[in-house]
């Protein structure tokens, strides 16, 4: 089969549409982002946390689970995670400045892991960490929070808690495990198989 025979094939499953939607709704989450449209915005991010959450419940509950859906889910949450700090940059310009010193201790752990899986595997991977789904989760609560009531400094470092402790998990795996699976839940459904 041809690759884009594959591609369109595997697109064109319901899980996969759902995931889709989170990967359109960028540009429209920047545009309201960057008029300052909160509203807009926060529906928009409300719909593609809700898509993150369904995607991989819609695909096991059909039997539609595949390699292709795993890496299209980390991509598109890839591209929201590194797009959350432009947008509450630019919705929250102030609290981002007040506070960057502890978001940039938290990226960099996510910086290392993204480039320790490239540089031992040569690929990223499509984990599906517990520690990474809770910290989504917790981001997604963060940002709404945050843009429509006010940001809590406290609840930013409970994240970023959370976002290097995640990382850390990762960047474990990554360094003491291969042939790692995609349904991969915690470092500790992998011990005993360890190399």
């Amino acid at each position: 089969m041809s690759i884009t025979k594959e591609l369109h094939t595997e697109i064109f499953k319901i899980p996969n549409l759902i995931t889709l939607i989170r990967v359109l709704l960028l540009p429209f989450l920047y545009y309201s982002a960057y008029t300052g449209n909160t509203i807009v915005f926060l529906v928009l991010f409300l719909v593609a946390g809700l898509s993150d959450a369904f995607d991989g419940i819609v695909a096991r509950a059909l039997n539609q689970t595949s390699k292709f859906g795993a890496k299209f889910d980390c991509l598109a949450d890839d591209l929201i995670n590194f797009s959350v700090l432009i947008w509450l940059y630019l919705l929250l310009p102030e609290f981002v400045k007040q506070n960057f010193a502890v978001i940039i201790i938290a990226l960099s752990f996510f910086g290392v892991f993204t480039l320790l899986e490239l540089a031992i595997h040569k690929k990223r991977l499509a984990m599906h960490l517990y520690s990474h789904k809770f910290t989504n989760v917790l981001m997604y609560v963060f940002v709404l929070i945050s843009v429509y009531y006010q940001p809590s400094r406290l609840f930013l470092f409970v994240l970023s808690f959370f976002i290097t402790f995640a990382m850390i998990e990762g960047i474990l795996i990554i360094l003491f495990f291969k042939n790692i699976p995609n349904d991969t839940a915690s470092i500790f459904s992998l011990v005993g198989r360890r190399k």
